[in-house]
């Protein structure tokens, strides 16, 4: 038996192997047993897979039992709780020898639950930076530069590391054997597309502010691992490496496999919300994007009731290029019932714009003045609630505006005869309501309200509901006017002249209705 290999200088190891190896081999006869020997080493030191043993941490059972017999031999409580057990073996990874300093430290007086605490700080640095000083001290500079990335990633893959350290990926492929020969990582499994992912074990992330100490620029490398991971915030332990993997591919412009990837994610994990949300995604970053599919994905991720940030404008942007202007509304609309916000309103006005512009080009005019008339209101509905910065609360009145604008131009295309010329009327006292005060607005809805008055005045049946209308009518044009009237800087020229038509419909109505009481008579 030969007991810790890696105490001698890296070559010797080699040396002592093939040593052994040749000297095994030339004690192996027909008739007798072979000769065995047993080497410790922290190394693989080019050994066969039939010819290693790799030694972890103790099991759960032993490790349970080793605690306990521990702490009986120091004075201290053993009897622990099964759930503090897994607290205790999840933070020690199961070795021995961090297990015991975790001991010594509740030796000290302190509870079950803050010497681990404080082990993982400070307090157990010491016996980490014993544990794997050997291997530090063996790493190159961009060696140490990938490992501290890894700890501060946790899980991760080639393709992210090459991005945020900036390595070919020879270089990184040379530095990840390197540590791999002194198992500072683990493959955890593989998706689809982009190699497996690589994993640091707990002990090592606890090493992270050491190995911090021996880089000339961390700070890089700190930054660059926050921006890599900006995207994939708040996603579950089980979901993190899928996303970062298919972000990684994204920064690399490797959208076909950042699809297959998340395909491939989805199919493990077809009702898992974040996932279909990074399906949809994926499906818009496509070039051309698949703009059906990723509405199918975010569709399904909403009913599963996904709470990524991203889900409502990515869903609107494959909405907006399906040109499914319905469809945006609806889903602006859902998000409100998260957060109302401007951005909502101004994305369903602009939607009811388009939807409008497509109806009127198709002749549904009908059709086109009801969806310029629901984003008006809309639009003032959202203004009046008064929760908007002004830079936003200026595009929304300059959007109420077009939309009350354009739907009393096309009301007025829809209704070309004088004897319906009451609705441009009232399509313009909407517009007028909604602080839409254009002049061209006013003098059209007057001018209208005058020539369908003319209609039923010449119209040889007398019509008593007409003049019922008129009456309200007359009551909303002395509105107008006294809100014309109190704007800061009033058009005296508009003014005159609607108080001119008000005067003139009032006497013809009075005469009117005179008419119609001598018939009565």
């Amino acid at each position: 038996m030969v007991d810790d290999v890696d105490s001698l200088e890296l070559d010797q190891q080699s040396d002592v192997f093939q040593m052994m190896n040749l000297v095994i081999s030339r004690t192996m006869a027909q008739k007798h047993p072979s000769s065995r020997a047993i080497l410790t080493a922290r190394l693989e030191l080019g050994a066969a897979p039939t010819q290693l043993v790799n030694v972890k941490g103790l099991e759960e059972k032993e490790f349970f039992e080793y605690v306990e017999v521990t702490a009986k031999s120091i004075g201290i409580p053993a009897s622990y709780s099964k759930s503090q057990m897994q607290k205790f073996y999840k933070a020690s990874s199961g070795s021995p020898a961090f297990a015991s300093s975790i001991l010594r430290l509740m030796q000290t007086g302190q509870s079950f639950a803050l010497a681990i605490e404080q082990w993982k700080g400070s307090d157990g640095e010491t016996v980490r930076r014993f544990a794997f000083k050997r291997e530090l001290d063996k790493l190159t500079g961009s060696q140490i530069r990938t490992l501290y990335a890894m700890c501060i990633l946790g899980t991760t893959s080639q393709l992210e590391l090459s991005q945020i350290l900036g390595s070919t990926e020879m270089r990184l492929r040379d530095d990840l054997s390197e540590l791999r020969k002194y198992h500072l990582y683990a493959f955890t499994g593989a998706v689809h597309t982009g190699g497996a992912h690589l994993e640091v074990p707990n002990p090592i992330r606890l090493m992270q502010e050491v190995i911090r100490e021996r880089i000339s620029d961390p700070t890089r490398i700190d930054k660059e691992c926050a921006t890599a991971r900006k995207n994939t915030t708040n996603v579950g332990i089980d979901n993190g490496p899928i996303i970062n993997r298919v972000v990684a591919l994204w920064r690399d412009e490797q959208f076909t496999e950042a699809l297959a990837a998340a395909q491939y994610a989805n199919t493990k994990s077809p009702e898992d919300p974040a996932l279909l949300c990074l399906l949809g995604r994926a499906y818009l970053k496509m070039v051309p994007s698949n703009a059906a599919q990723a509405d199918i994905a975010f569709k399904k991720a909403s009913k599963l009731g996904c709470d990524r940030p991203e889900l409502f404008s990515l869903w609107i942007d494959a909405r907006s290029q399906l040109q499914d202007w319905i469809g945006v509304i609806d889903v602006t609309k859902l998000a409100d019932k998260d957060l109302t916000t401007a951005e909502n309103a101004i994305i369903r006005a602009k939607a009811y714009i388009s939807l409008a512009h497509a109806a009127e080009q198709s002749g549904l005019l009908d059709k086109a003045a009801k969806s310029y008339f629901e984003g008006g209101k809309d639009v003032d509905i959202a203004i009046r609630a008064r929760k908007y910065h002004l830079t936003t609360f200026v595009e929304l009145k300059e959007l109420r505006a077009d939309l009350m604008f354009n739907y009393v131009r096309v009301t007025d295309r829809q209704h070309t005869t004088p004897r319906s010329h009451i609705y441009v009327w009232l399509a313009a006292r909407e517009a007028f309501n909604c602080f839409v005060r254009r002049p061209l607005l006013v003098r059209t809805g007057v001018a209208r309200l005058t020539s369908w008055w003319d209609s039923v005045c010449r119209n040889e049946k007398s019509d008593l509901k007409a003049a019922e209308l008129m009456k309200v009518q007359l009551g909303n044009l002395d509105a107008v006017i006294q809100a014309l009237e109190e704007q800061q800087s009033p058009d005296e020229t508009l003014l005159a002249e609607v108080k001119n038509s008000k005067a003139m419909l009032a006497s013809s109505w009075s005469d009117f209705r005179r008419q119609l009481q001598n018939k009565d008579a």
